[in-house]
């Protein structure tokens, strides 16, 4: 029986971009392999899901909720039932109108989404599908078939209380779903990296919408830095201070400092692959990092990045700076990363060896394994 897959995921200047990313890749790897996939998205006013359909695949655009979403800062709390815009229930029940008018293949829901809880995975259980779960932390019950957590160090066992008897779950950054863009570069990357003796390039990029404004904060703060660094800068359209991230860009040029604002960009990979150390927030493109080696300053500020950057504090894979942090501490960051070349090496070298890349593929097999037993 044939395999077709859908996406619940969604997209705004408060939920971000990652989630949406993350499902992009899995779907890529997916159409090589004959398996059609649907995006079932919630309509925001700040994003257009062109990426979707420009990528090729079917979008099913569930109509506005009324609700006011909140950003996943830190200290933030109880916010995520409102990013779905509408009940658990009344967003299941139009998921599974949506699957309903397919043909019998086999279904997989594919959710990564944190407004949605067991009531709704209970009800899109009547389209009979296999369920996954893309998480970020163990933090409540689920009735998902699959679960899979790409943090880093994250145990299955702490995912024992919250799944049912026959439920698997894939964690660390071995599942990491990282674009083939990035893998195809990691063996240069990684060369360049242990031979580069100075900082000529760096990217700095918060995320697709930067809900707190990082970008601008920071480069307030390195404004009297040495000017002998190139920044791209990397931000999506739906970041609501991309007018006063260019303004600060702008002045920055008359002062002599070299930068570049890349907005929606489709080269991502090619360039983290090209710069010399990053300074960006703990999520999902930390392993896009890691995959190329890239010693990077981070900075976690949702709530969901915590266990990240925790992670790579042990591992020796980063520079973390905390939020209440952030100002104070990344001059003094950046001096020591540009300037020591053994720290580079370092932070290029354990990262590395976090993830590979390969977790789209090793996903996908388990899957078919999976289904395969089942039928």
């Amino acid at each position: 029986m044939a395999l077709e897959f859908y996406f619940r995921v969604d997209a705004s200047s408060k939920i971000g971009l990652g989630h949406l990313y993350r499902c992009l890749t899995l779907a890529s790897f997916a159409l090589e392999q004959g398996i059609k996939s649907h995006f079932i998205c919630r309509e925001h006013r700040d994003y257009n899901y062109k990426l979707v359909t420009h990528s090729g695949f079917q979008l099913h655009l569930l109509p506005s909720g009324n609700v006011t979403q909140l950003s996943d800062s830190i200290g933030t709390k109880n916010i995520y039932q409102d990013w779905l815009g509408v009940s658990p229930i009344t967003d299941a029940e139009q998921v599974c109108k949506i699957i309903g008018e397919s043909k019998k293949n086999q279904k997989v829901i594919i959710y990564d989404h944190y407004g949605i809880d067991s009531q709704w995975e209970q009800k899109v259980k009547i389209t009979e599908a296999f369920l996954l779960k893309v998480s970020d932390k163990p933090s409540e019950k689920t009735l998902a078939d699959i679960v899979l957590d790409q943090t880093l160090s994250r145990k299955k066992s702490e995912y024992e209380e919250l799944i049912h008897s026959r439920a698997y779950v894939f964690s660390g950054t071995s599942y990491a779903l990282i674009s083939k863009k990035f893998t195809g570069l990691r063996k240069e990357a990684l060369r360049l990296k242990m031979h580069t003796t100075q900082v000529k390039t760096a990217l700095v990029a918060f995320g697709g919408s930067d809900p707190i404004n990082l970008t601008s904060t920071f480069f307030s703060q390195i404004s009297s830095y040495p000017k002998n660094i190139k920044y791209d800068v990397v931000c999506g359209s739906c970041n609501p201070h991309i007018h006063q991230v260019e303004n600060i860009l702008s002045d920055l040029t008359i002062k002599g400092i070299e930068v570049k604002l890349h907005i929606d960009t489709k080269e991502m990979a090619k360039l983290t692959a090209s710069a010399d150390i990053a300074i960006g927030s703990a999520g999902s493109a930390c392993w896009e990092r890691a995959v190329l080696g890239l010693p990077s300053i981070i900075v976690p500020f949702e709530n969901n990045q915590l266990d990240v950057a925790r992670a790579l504090i042990e591992n020796e894979a980063a520079h973390v700076i905390y939020l209440d942090e952030f100002k104070s501490e990344i001059i003094t960051a950046m001096h020591l990363l540009t300037n020591s070349i053994e720290l580079r090496k370092t932070l290029s070298y354990n990262s590395s060896l976090l993830c590979d890349g390969d977790g789209a593929n090793r996903l996908l097999i388990k899957l078919k394994e999976i289904l395969n037993e089942k039928l």
